[in-house]
């Protein structure tokens, strides 16, 4: 599978999440959309065989564990605004 085609594979997937009837996303901060966001995230992980954790105010990391070699390192917000966009 491209690279293009797996985005598009993880994005159709989240995208789902919080989504209202006029296509916008809402994932308001700690509430279950944003859980449920999280949780899907951390599933794509575990599916490349990655480990999590998340800290005190519910920041989630998601690495391959050995803490060596070459990394990639992506930050994004879960949560959205009210009416979001994708």
């Amino acid at each position: 599978m491209s690279d293009k085609a797996l985005l598009e594979k993880w994005f159709e997937i989240l995208d789902t999440i919080g989504k209202n009837e006029d296509g916008s996303v809402s994932r308001l901060g700690y509430t279950d959309a944003e859980d449920k966001m999280i949780e899907a995230v951390v599933q794509i992980g575990n599916e490349y065989g990655l480990k999590h954790y998340s800290d005190e105010v519910g920041n989630t990391f998601i690495h391959n564990g050995s803490g060596e070699g070459d990394y990639t390192l992506i930050g994004s917000h879960l949560d959205s605004v009210v009416q979001g966009g994708k």
